[in-house]
């Protein structure tokens, strides 16, 4: 098993969507025709429900899957969704995704669509805010959406509803809701096919079952016209159960997907996990940084540490998880940092500006510590990281002064680590 360094790539730089299809939830939630009839059995009378249950039992085309669907919303009415709704929500299976659900928000997508309705991920309906969110330059590895715990998922679309907002997120399971998505919402296909033309997508526990949507990747790809006489870059990628070469080779120059395939038993799907865990462990905040680190020796000058309390954890969590060899020293005082810095090397300084609203600019902490690395010739590369106050002036005077940039927030003190370590 392995990962394309392309798509690795497409990741880091913000310009991969993952689209998230039922084999993501499968471990929590109930198989569709397993599903439809829990619906049947508990809210249709007993040979209305035998009847739909065995139906749904037959089904062996997702085509026959929504018409059943179809025929339990006519039957059910206002009670179908809060009864699907029912049939999905667990606690207890919550759990058993967890590690999926935890990879998949650290994962620095540029977006994430999912067909799924089910409460385990978090998400906003389809919508011009949501069309936004994903068409416009997505998030980078370094996002604080991608590292901050507690952070709502705006960048997740749920394209086929949420069970938890039934009120503004009409659920997709039966006939008529496949056919008002795709040809009763021009902008939600328009969306689709934009995101297909010109983000690389990586399924996940995608089955390429969907009429409607293999319909609307059809019309992108005659637009594209991959070519399998030429060696680009796939347009998509997707884990799948390895079902040998020749299944491989069509997505690849038919459909334009470079498959990721893993193996084991018919229902073990294992490596679908370990897959997900070394495209974390490659892309991940965590992980980028902890790669930077490796080997290095950094001196942080700040006489309030406890500020930096928050995202402290995230760096210390990189050096732990991810950084072999690495050195992190602590200055709670300008003349401790610069002895350090006389007597040893270190790959980088970093301080914080330290200076009091309303104070004289050239008393500021990072003013006095990069004039006596200067006049002592100390030649380490300095990040000054403070608040957001006069950032501009603050940035002009510390760069005269010769540090390597001033930054203000936690993701561009990321970004910024790395640049420096990592050139």
């Amino acid at each position: 098993m392995r990962i394309p360094d392309s798509l690795i790539a497409e990741i880091n730089e913000g310009n991969c969507v993952a689209f998230v299809g039922a084999g993501f939830s499968a471990p929590a939630v109930p198989a569709w025709s397993s599903l439809l009839e829990t619906v049947a059995a508990r809210g249709l009378s007993a040979d209305s429900a035998k009847q739909v249950m065995a139906m749904a039992r037959a089904a062996s085309t997702p085509l026959e899957l929504e018409m059943v669907g179809q025929i339990l919303r006519d039957e059910l009415a206002d009670r179908f969704e809060v009864l699907v709704r029912d049939a999905v929500a667990s606690d207890a299976a919550s759990s058993s995704i967890e590690g999926r659900r935890r990879l998949l928000s650290e994962i620095p997508f540029s977006g994430v669509l999912t067909t799924n309705f089910d409460p385990f991920l978090s998400g906003i309906a389809p919508g011009p805010s949501a069309y936004q969110e994903l068409l416009r330059p997505g998030r980078r590895w370094w996002s604080r959406s991608a590292w901050q715990a507690g952070i709502e998922s705006q960048h997740v679309v749920k394209l086929h509803g949420d069970v938890s907002n039934l009120d503004t997120n009409e659920l997709v399971l039966g006939r008529m809701d496949y056919r008002k998505r795709l040809y009763g919402s021009p902008d939600y296909a328009t969306f689709l096919k934009a995101i297909f033309a010109t983000k690389t997508v990586l399924f996940l526990g995608v089955s390429f079952t969907d009429a409607y949507l293999n319909e609307i990747r059809s019309e992108v790809l005659a637009l594209l016209q991959p070519d399998p006489e030429l060696a680009s870059e796939p347009f998509a990628y997707a884990v799948m159960k390895d079902e040998g070469d020749l299944r491989q080779r069509y997505f690849r120059f038919r459909e334009g997907i470079e498959v990721i395939p893993y193996g084991g038993a018919e229902n073990d799907h294992s490596g679908f996990d370990i897959l997900l865990e070394e495209i974390h462990s490659r892309t991940s905040t965590v992980a980028r940084l902890g790669e930077a680190l490796v080997s290095k020796r950094l001196l942080w000058l700040d006489e309030h540490p406890d500020n930096n309390a928050h995202g402290r954890q995230v760096f210390d969590r990189a050096v732990r998880e991810k950084a072999r060899d690495i050195s992190v020293d602590q200055a709670s005082s300008l003349e401790e940092a610069v002895n350090r810095l006389s007597v040893s090397e270190y790959d980088l300084a970093i301080t914080s500006f330290g200076q009091p609203v309303g104070s004289e600019r050239e008393e500021a902490l990072a003013v006095r510590f990069l004039s006596l690395l200067r006049r002592k010739d100390i030649r380490t590369p300095v990040l000054v990281f403070s608040r957001a106050w006069e950032t501009s002036t603050r940035r002009r005077l510390v760069m005269s002064l010769g540090a390597y940039d001033y930054v203000t927030e936690w993701e561009e003190f990321f970004e910024r680590i790395v640049s420096v370590l990592r050139p």
